[in-house]
């Protein structure tokens, strides 16, 4: 008797220990259900799907084990709204699943016994136009339970559109060399596909779009540095083309917004990109009293790292750290990291039961503390709770003041030029700055070697200046030397041909197109002059050539060049606006000319005065080969003339063209031409438009700037370079300078 009263007190010992707990775990391991649900398309941290985008309509499983595929459950059954039942014989193996996948997939190329390594390089089905959108996902299997949550990602990146200004309306959209086919599932790192074709995709819009639209394209992944947009835009009754272009690497899972905006003078176009999230977690909310929390005796941490007394919180210094985190959990769990941008990972140690390699990154110079967690997951219960461990990770302890701005990534890509200083730094503990890349420059304070100050700088006529991206690097050391943060800095290297008038860098030609446009310019490379005197060029070239680079005309509120025509009785320029009140002089010194470049104002135009007191700013050029005087400077300035007798437009005669040689005759001064078509003041009359006044544009106020008022050589009145005053509708030429740049290298 006392032998089995003894089992029976073990036998209700053992089974008076069960909770509630092991109810549901006995109930969910004797299941055979994957709950499945698909990731939402997510911009800017916010669910922004479109209707039917996350609908699962069919799926397929795939399970493989030792490498090769031993069952096929196609067209699974739902039990509900995202359950589904597999029998999945020993719990092992892995599950691929693959959703709405039916017009993607050649099913004969999924045969039962093909090695897992093959099925992973299927490819989809070419597209027509906008790729088809299907899901994918895996599951690895372990043998202790038979149920199980997936996540379905979307096998395909989608490019949407932002139109940010109110005035603008699009009227078509093409986006070239897009791959017709992709892979099925996520190759690392991103692959384009095998033997796949190219088109060129074009969405028109009737009427046009005039809001921003979701959906417009979807893309496979893709490595590709072909893939870019053009847009044609309807702005104030005019079309324009808009370019961008779309980064190289491809993912799915992302989304792609073309963002265009403006200002009301000039429209322009920008490519944004978000991450799809994970979807969302399904709860079945059981009620779990017990909290997760970080064992201190057996988890390891770094120095600096600190576990909060509620063993609940982490603080981690900004610097990169490892810690090994040990659970104290009812069961099994698994730690998530549900915001990737914060630079946390989280691997399990295998063979081990709550215990994780917790890995942050550096916290980049110029980000505040950041706040973030780990969130729990119970292996058994398939869900994630409330339970998290919260993370804080320090401030960088180097100050940033500036333009210059790191993502978590350490990378500042400016996808533009610019230069001049970048950012200051205030560094500490004798931590030094070094730069990697010539255009880049760091200058130390001297009395206070702890400041140090960024430059970005400029090469004159660089050859390698035609809209590459430039990179450069930024190290931060410590005092011994040793490198312990790195960054990467990108801009776009562009530039025009310059020529230096004693110490002031102006533009070769006049503007022409779009004034902020470098691609519509003479660039370096394109140069025709590059090799030999631009005087003598614009000399001996025919008409054609002399076209070719003259420029166009500009007024105050429209940054488009307005093209010379001639209606049978006299010429003048498409667009003209009569009605313009916009002063070119009084905008923004930059506003008429591309990044890095300004209009001349007074200190520009004041080496060209006169040293005469009453006539500094009225100069007789003459019409001979040379001519000179001395500068307000006392400099000597030398110049040279040339006519064209009679130049041809279009088979109709414009009549003599002029262009003028100035060079001042210092040692670091080159010669400067002066040409450009005349001038058009009013639409309507015979002196409507004067074709040898050239009106230079000059940030000056009031209208007032520097014409050049000529007549021919016959009418012998000479070519006088003067200022005056002009209304706004008066076109102008823009000859930009260089805007000033502390750092010039070669």
């Amino acid at each position: 008797m006392n032998k089995y009263f003894l089992l029976g007190l073990i036998f209700m010992l053992v089974f008076s220990r069960c909770t509630e707990h092991d109810d549901i775990r006995q109930t969910i391991n004797n299941s055979s259900s994957f709950r499945i649900q698909a990731a939402h398309f997510s911009v800017s941290g916010a669910n922004a799907s479109l209707p039917e985008e996350d609908q699962i309509r069919e799926l397929d499983a795939y399970l493989f084990d030792e490498g090769k595929l031993i069952k096929k459950y196609e067209d699974l059954a739902r039990q509900d709204e995202n359950l589904y039942s597999i029998e999945v014989p020993d719990n092992k193996g892995t599950l691929y699943f693959l959703g709405n996948s039916d017009a993607i997939t050649d099913p004969s190329d999924i045969l039962s016994g093909m090695a897992e390594e093959d099925f992973l390089q299927l490819t989809t089905l070419p597209s027509a136009s906008s790729a088809s959108h299907f899901l994918s996902g895996k599951l690895d299997l372990n043998g202790t339970s038979t149920s199980r949550q997936v996540s379905l990602r979307h096998g395909v990146a989608r490019l949407d559109l932002s139109l940010q200004d109110a005035e603008t309306t699009v009227k078509s959209i093409t986006v070239k060399q897009v791959a017709k086919t992709g892979y099925l599932f996520g190759q690392d790192p991103v692959k384009t596909a095998p033997h796949t074709e190219f088109e060129d995709v074009n969405l028109s819009f009737e009427p046009q779009l005039s809001a921003s639209q979701s959906g417009l394209l979807y893309l496979h992944e893709q490595q590709n540095d072909q893939l870019a947009v053009s847009i044609v835009i309807t702005h104030g009754g005019k079309e324009s083309l808009l370019k961008a272009q779309l980064p190289a690497t491809i993912k799915r899972n992302a989304v792609y917004t073309i963002r265009i905006y403006g200002n009301n003078a000039v429209i322009e176009a920008e490519i944004k990109i978000d991450e799809w999230n994970d979807g969302e977690d399904q709860e079945l909310s059981p009620d779990l009293s017990s909290r997760v929390l970080v064992n201190p005796e057996r988890s390891v941490f770094p120095e600096g790292v600190v576990l909060a007394g509620s063993q609940d919180a982490i603080q981690v210094p900004y610097a990169a750290s490892r810690m090994t985190l040990v659970l104290d959990a009812p069961s099994a769990v698994d730690l998530l990291v549900k915001d990737p941008s914060m630079g946390l990972s989280v691997e399990a140690v295998p063979d081990t039961i709550n215990k994780f390699i917790v890995t942050t990154s550096l916290n980049p110079i110029g980000h505040a503390e950041k706040q973030t967690a780990l969130w729990v997951r119970y292996k058994m219960l398939e869900q994630s709770y409330e339970d998290k461990i919260n993370i804080t990770l320090q401030p960088n302890d180097i100050q940033m003041e500036g333009s210059l701005s790191f993502d978590t990534q350490r990378i500042c890509d400016y996808a533009k030029y610019l230069d001049g200083e970048l950012a200051q730094f205030t560094l500490t503990g004798g931590k030094q700055i070094q730069t990697e890349g010539a255009w880049l420059k760091a200058e130390v304070n001297e009395q206070h070697p702890e400041q140090v100050r960024l430059l970005a700088g400029w090469k004159p006529n660089d050859p390698e200046a035609d809209g590459r991206v430039q990179e450069g690097k930024l190290k931060i050391l410590s005092a011994d030397g040793d490198v312990l943060e790195e960054y990467t800095i990108r801009r776009r290297n562009y530039g025009l041909p310059v020529v230096n008038v004693d110490g002031t860098w102006w533009c070769k030609y006049n503007m022409r197109g779009n004034v902020k446009n470098f691609d519509d310019q003479i660039s370096i490379q394109e140069d025709p002059a590059k090799d030999v005197s631009l005087f003598d060029y614009l000399s001996t070239c025919t008409d054609e050539e002399w076209l070719a680079v003259w420029g166009d005309v500009y007024q105050g509120n429209n940054p488009n060049g307005l093209p010379l025509r001639h209606n049978g009785t006299s010429f003048y320029y498409e667009g003209f606006d009569p009605d313009n009140t916009v002063q070119i002089g009084d905008l923004p010194v930059t506003e008429m000319a591309p990044d890095g470049y300004q209009l001349p104002g007074e200190a520009e135009f004041s080496q060209f005065k006169m040293d005469h007191a009453t006539s500094s700013t009225n100069i007789n050029f003459g019409h001979g080969a040379t001519n000179g005087y001395w500068t307000q400077a006392r400099k000597r300035l030398n110049i040279k003339n040339h006519e064209r007798t009679n130049l041809m437009f279009g088979g109709v005669s414009y009549g003599p063209v002029h262009h003028h040689s100035i060079k001042i005759e210092t040692a670091n001064s080159t010669e400067l031409i002066l040409f450009g078509p005349g001038a058009q003041n009013n639409n309507q009359g015979s002196n409507m438009f004067s074709p040898l006044s050239i009106i230079f544009a000059g940030h000056f106020e009031g209208g007032f700037t520097w014409t050049m008022e000529g007549y021919s050589t016959a009418s012998g009145k000479g070519n006088w370079f003067k200022t005056n005053t002009f209304y706004p509708r008066y076109t102008r030429v823009i000859r930009c300078i260089k805007s000033p740049v502390e750092y010039i290298y070669n």
